[in-house]
């Protein structure tokens, strides 16, 4: 029992099985590799689930039962209901009283290559935003005194076309408030509570009006079961709404556009060095024109404008309030299949 409790808490998908190819046992990250429970997954044929494209895994089992091990490199799995992955896997057989068996180990590249690429992706995006407040806050005094130097100046000025003209400024220098004060926003601590995750949703869809956008077919999947957690609703709405609004102005002139927001519980996920048994998870997929290649990983930093314009602002905000609550947020995008999914975790962790 202790030896099983081990092995369950291992972050490699592991999977046993009887001379016959059925599951005996799968560990909980090759429960969250299939996408189903052990209850479902034990007793039934690996080849139900699991297939590698270009290779026979029957073969392969019944070559290891002969006494050989395998290792495979890269190799494409397809695991049944969702898409396929890149991935390591070795092979190797051991015997019990009762009989031969085999243990399938798989180290899924995709997976711990995207989650590197966030980490990294996030410190990177951190230090540049930093940067980004300093300039805001050099820029915002300056401001402050054109914008009185203009109004004082508007305030004397008779003739109209020369008030036109003070207009203009006015009106520039508080666009470019707004904006310092979005780069500054960040600054400020969340202020945790309660927080159910679903209630955020859907205020920011009412606010958004997305139920009734016309011509987009909007859909929501929510995991009834999922808890409260410890965060600043006010800040949260705000990145749910980036990130929203972003996916809407990526569908403008698709044809047939359509949004999902799903939530769901993702297990043992490292975020910045931590590893969490469960985090809450947000994906929020559109059909829209997706992100450039190039702006992959400089899309969270400050000022970087995405494919749908705005002022690139936004996704680093969105990215900034996720980060301060613990979280990360990540993406994988193509044209006509983009999801932003939002981690945060349920209870902080300690080990890493």
């Amino acid at each position: 029992m202790f030896a099983e409790n081990v092995i369950d808490q291992m972050r490699t998908p592991l999977i046993v099985l009887e001379e016959r190819l059925n599951v005996v046992f799968v560990n909980q990250a090759a429960e969250q590799l299939i996408g189903n429970s052990r209850q479902h997954i034990c007793g039934q044929p690996l080849l139900d689930w699991i297939q590698v494209d270009g290779a026979c895994l029957r073969s392969e089992f019944e070559q290891v039962l002969r006494g050989d091990s395998l290792f495979h490199r890269r190799a494409n799995l397809s695991i049944t209901g969702a898409n396929a992955l890149v991935s390591d896997y070795s092979i190797t057989s051991y015997e019990q009283v009762d009989g031969l068996y085999l243990l399938l180990e798989i180290l899924p590249l995709d997976r711990f290559a995207r989650i590197e690429r966030s980490n990294e992706r996030h410190s990177r995006t951190e230090q540049m935003h930093e940067l980004a407040r300093g300039v805001a806050h050099e820029i915002k005094n300056p401001l402050g005194g054109i914008l009185g130097a203009a109004q004082l100046l508007e305030h004397d000025l008779v003739c109209g076309e020369q008030r036109d003209y003070t207009g203009i400024i006015l009106g520039e220098v508080q666009r470019l408030g707004r904006m310092v004060d979005q780069m500054l926003l960040p600054g400020s601590l969340p202020t945790l509570g309660d927080t159910n995750i679903h209630e955020v949703l859907e205020h920011s869809i009412r606010v958004l009006g997305l139920t009734e956008h016309d011509g987009v077919d909007f859909k929501r999947d929510y995991d009834p079961s999922l808890p409260d957690i410890q965060a600043d609703r006010e800040m949260l709405i705000q990145a749910v709404l980036n990130i929203l609004r972003n996916a809407m102005q990526a569908v403008r002139g698709v044809p047939s556009p359509n949004i999902c927001v799903k939530t769901s519980v993702t297990s043992k996920l490292t975020i910045d060095s931590l590893m969490h048994r469960q985090v809450l998870s947000i994906h929020i997929r559109d059909n829209g024109c997706g992100v450039p290649i190039e702006l992959n990983e400089t899309l969270f930093v400050p000022l970087i404008k995405g494919p749908s314009g705005g002022t690139g602002l936004g996704l680093s905000l969105a990215h900034h309030i996720v980060s301060i609550h613990g979280g990360m947020i990540e993406f994988v995008s193509e044209f006509g299949d983009t999801c932003f999914s939002i981690h945060l975790p349920i209870e902080r962790e300690s080990s890493s």
